[in-house]
């Protein structure tokens, strides 16, 4: 995988440049803003698929060419009988016209069709009926997800990528997400496959599919680091070593210690 350029984009305040300075309480300590892309791809069997096939017919006699508008019929009818709507089943292109068949001129008539099939496991019968009728042949088969959670599925993984790439960089997880783009990427929904008869084949294909977000979130260091660091996370309670980290202090009685003694070293350099 290629890793993209990651961008850091620093506040004016953090590049200064002659700027006033802006009061205390509304300048926490910050703060790059941190941008990365992230990446994910997935695989899937696809659930449905469209097949794309043609009737032809060549003869001397013009009466055979138009027949080839009764044998689209049959087989529409066949398909629906096993189940595929009708809404499901469209003529792509006709025509109708002469051509040189084994030197002599003769009527051809092609007729283009597709037959979208809702569920993959019926895809084998819808083959095995359009070939029955024999000026019948099949161009290729489109393997589809119509199912998108699969892609939303990516569009996740791509997410948790960023924000991988972005603790590798920080070594921490106190992040903020201000933002989540999708990025135009390839998004292959489909395959693409010419059809060949084979006996065994159980028409089952692989889609692969890539996502691509750009995940932007900023990171606030906080006035003492040192202090969260000894913060207990489940009850919020500072541990011992750190309540009594400043110098001077009586752990039992919380009070300064040798501040008589600083007192007066006070006086004797003042007095000197």
């Amino acid at each position: 995988m290629i890793l993209r350029p990651i961008c850091f984009a620093l506040s004016a305040l953090a590049l200064g440049g002659g700027m006033a300075a802006m009061p205390q309480e509304a300048s926490a300590k910050s703060v790059p803003v941190l941008s990365v892309y992230g990446e994910a791809t997935i695989e899937k069997e696809a659930d449905c698929a469209t097949v794309y096939a043609r009737i032809q017919k060549i003869s001397n006699e013009k009466e055979e060419i138009d027949e080839i508008v009764e044998d689209f019929s049959s087989i529409k009818e066949d398909l629906v009988n096993i189940g595929i709507e009708k809404e499901n089943i469209k003529t792509l292109y006709f025509y109708e016209g002469l051509c040189n068949f084994e030197g002599n001129i003769a009527y051809r008539a092609n007729l283009d069709f597709y037959v979208k099939s809702e569920e993959i496991s019926s895809l084998k019968e819808v083959v095995t009926t359009i070939l029955e009728e024999e000026s019948a042949s099949i161009d290729n088969i489109t393997y589809e997800l119509c199912e998108t959670s699969a892609y939303n599925e990516a569009l996740a993984l791509a997410k948790d990528n960023a924000l991988q790439k972005a603790n590798s960089l920080l070594k921490t997880e106190n992040m903020e997400i201000q933002s989540i783009e999708e990025e135009c990427f390839y998004h292959c929904s489909s395959n693409y496959r010419d059809f060949v008869v084979t006996e065994n084949d159980d028409y089952v294909e692989t889609i692969t599919i890539k996502a691509r977000v750009k995940v932007t979130m900023d990171y606030v260091e906080t006035e003492n680091p040192q202090i969260d660091e000894n913060i207990d996370k489940e009850t919020g309670e500072i541990f011992e070593e750190q309540v009594m980290q400043e110098e001077n202090i009586d752990k039992e009685t919380g009070e300064k210690i040798f501040e008589e003694e600083e007192e007066a070293f006070e006086q004797e350099t003042y007095l000197s």
